[in-house]
């Protein structure tokens, strides 16, 4: 989906910078600005000025509009972004080609999920006040304090009844259809045609998108209260279906409490269950995230990627632990993250290390070993095929020595099959090095089962879509500028998110600068290419991911496919590198936008008297803002 740049505006318009920036920035009034602590770099003195619909921090150069801001401060792609703001000014998201969002759909929008979930929000906090002693008594063994349950919102979900104290009546009481209950997960049709509702007897957690809106919930079963006992019972956590708003493959529990912590701190600690969050926030671990019933995934990796600089996984230290750490190895792979494991001692879990440490449960976990991924799943692979030995830490060790000839060039074969992924050369040679090391064989025999790991993968590399005689037709062209219409700076981003869709298409969109600076048709063909990559070829088969790709290329234009093809002859110049590219692109707009700042502050500098105090409050901008430009230029 490609959102119309009607609807762009319409948000842009719409969306106050001093509401949003203010959820998250203490913003005092001075002079005809508000001026905070900026919330991308750590600092004393606050430097960070919003006014006329803008932001600019005079220490980091950080500069934008509310569109900017929700993108870099969550981390968001533009795309995401736009569907969050849109929601929550109830803006009707209308796309590119004319339909409106949820025009088929039964009118389950966004929006319309989002209110439900609000109303659902307030009933199980409700409940929660009045819950039976069993409830209470329950929270307190958890060591579940008020304000943490304030903080995350939690609530409880009563065994079914019928009456006005439901849910379900509640919801229909709003005048909510049956068919958008069903769709919101939070209501379900029995075998008989009833509805009911989908969590019953259960610790209730929101999974907060944003400051203001819940995407989804979470719900632990309470012992005494499962609706199922007699009978098979039921799972110990309970989860919101997918829904528009609630996709668990990207979600993480907890990022909107934990996003001003992981930003100072600059790491994350990644964990698996809502308890744990909550457990280790309340006693000040608060840069803390979980997955919401799921494995860890990609998506959840990039949504990390603008958050933060290094991630480590907690995991319990026994052998799931260990296997599941070793699991994540591959999906840390090309993130640009520092991904390390810790394994928490005597088959403790996060949880419970934050109730026995308390306020020292930093300082614990600061005294635990941080082992690297890769060091982790070379130790998985050991036991694999040494039939059960392990090595110390999750490394290589006595493991190794039971291994023959054969069964270790088996796992070096595994092994490199992993590593080739990796798209940074020296991070592949130093991850090559560092196996080497810990199969106790010679970097050299790895690096050959790498070259002819690589090779097999450059035979079916999307290089054979340059001379596909197919591309040489458009059908709606005309509507679109033609590509040497564009600036410089749009030919050579989509010159790198054609060549290198796979990593660079997401990079560009979760850039706020790039993204407001190029023009629709590229922003649009980038979140257009971007979407079928996150369908991959292995949803789609590659026949048909190619189609897909093809029939895009050809609704752009002839010049379009041109550029495509040209983009991959370009990558068999060592020369060429498009990560830098893109860095380029980015100062270039930087730039730019420093001297338009400029330029506006001395035309305003031009219609303020000398004894005006405003005169010396924008002297200041234009100096620090020409001091930043300089040291771009430099």
């Amino acid at each position: 989906m490609f959102i119309s740049e009607a609807t762009v505006d319409a948000i842009r318009d719409r969306a106050q910078i001093l509401e949003i920036v203010g959820e998250v920035v203490a913003l005092q009034r001075r002079g005809t600005s508000h001026v905070g602590l900026c919330p991308f770099h750590a600092e004393r003195s606050p430097s960070f000025y919003v006014r006329d619909q803008r932001y600019h921090c005079f220490g980091c150069g950080a500069n934008g509009d509310s569109i900017t801001f929700t993108m870099a401060h969550r981390g968001l792609t533009f795309p995401e972004a736009m569907e969050q703001l849109a929601a929550r000014y109830q803006i009707p998201i209308v796309e590119a080609n004319g339909r409106q969002e949820g025009a088929n759909s039964g009118g389950v929008t966004p929006a319309v999920l989002y209110k439900i979930n609000q109303v659902a929000l307030e009933f199980f906090s409700a409940q929660l006040l009045e819950a039976p002693e069993s409830v209470r008594e329950y929270i307190a063994s958890r060591g579940l304090t008020a304000e943490a349950i304030s903080y995350y919102g939690i609530g409880f979900a009563p065994l079914a009844r019928g009456g006005q104290s439901s849910l379900l009546e509640r919801l229909k009481r709003k005048g909510v259809k049956e068919d958008i209950l069903i769709a919101s997960g939070l209501v379900r049709r029995g075998s008989r045609g009833e509805l009911y509702e989908v969590f019953r007897g259960r610790l209730m957690f929101p999974v907060w998108i944003d400051p203001q809106r819940v995407a989804g919930f979470g719900g632990r079963t309470i012992p005494g209260l499962d609706p199922n006992e007699g009978a098979q019972k039921s799972a110990k956590y309970l989860n919101s279906p997918e829904t528009p708003v609630y996709q668990k493959s990207k979600i993480l529990f907890g990022v909107p409490q934990a996003i001003d912590a992981i930003r100072k701190l600059g790491v994350a600690y990644l964990v698996e269950g809502y308890l744990d969050v909550v457990g280790l926030s309340q006693v000040g671990v608060q840069n803390i995230v979980a997955t919401c019933g799921t494995a860890l995934t990609e998506r959840h990796v990039k949504r990390l990627t603008n958050l933060a600089k290094r991630v480590v996984v907690l995991f319990d230290g026994d052998k799931a632990g260990r296997a599941a750490a070793a699991k994540s190895f591959a999906v840390f792979i090309n993130s640009g993250i520092d991904a390390h494991a810790v394994f928490i001692p005597d088959n403790q879990d996060p949880d419970d290390i934050a109730r026995k440490y308390g306020p020292k449960c930093q300082e614990f976990l600061d005294q635990l070993p941080r082992i690297n991924l890769l060091d982790v799943y070379v130790g998985s692979l050991i036991e694999k095929y040494s039939e059960g030995a392990t090595g110390t830490e999750g490394a290589a060790g006595n493991g190794i020595n039971s291994l023959g000839a054969a069964l270790k060039g088996r796992l070096c074969q595994e092994l490199v099959q992993t590593l080739v992924r990796v798209s940074n050369t020296i991070e592949r040679g130093a991850m090559l090095e560092r196996a080497a090391m810990l199969l106790r064989v010679g970097p050299q025999e790895l690096r050959n089962f790498s070259e002819q790991a690589g090779l097999t993968q450059s035979t079916q590399a999307p290089i054979q879509e340059v001379q596909d005689p197919e591309l040489e037709s458009s059908t709606n062209g005309s509507t679109i500028r033609s590509i040497d219409q564009l600036p410089r700076i749009d030919r050579d981003i989509l010159a790198a998110v054609m060549a290198r869709k796979d990593e660079l298409c997401e990079a560009f969109l979760r850039q706020p600068e790039l993204c407001q600076s190029v023009l629709p048709e590229t922003r649009r063909f980038a979140t257009e290419l971007f979407e079928l990559v996150k369908r991959s070829r292995a949803d789609l088969g590659t026949t048909e991911y190619k189609g897909q790709v093809k029939a895009l290329l050809r609704s752009f234009g002839p010049s379009w496919e041109r550029h495509w093809r040209n983009a991959y002859e370009m990558l068999k110049d060592p020369a060429v590198s498009f990560e830098r590219s893109l860095v380029d692109c980015s100062r270039a707009v930087r730039r730019d936008n420093f001297h338009k700042l400029v330029e506006k502050l001395e035309l305003e500098l031009g219609d303020v008297a000398a004894a005006d105090p405003r005169r010396s409050e924008l002297l200041l901008e234009k100096v620090a803002i020409t001091k930043q430009l300089k040291g771009l230029v430099g």
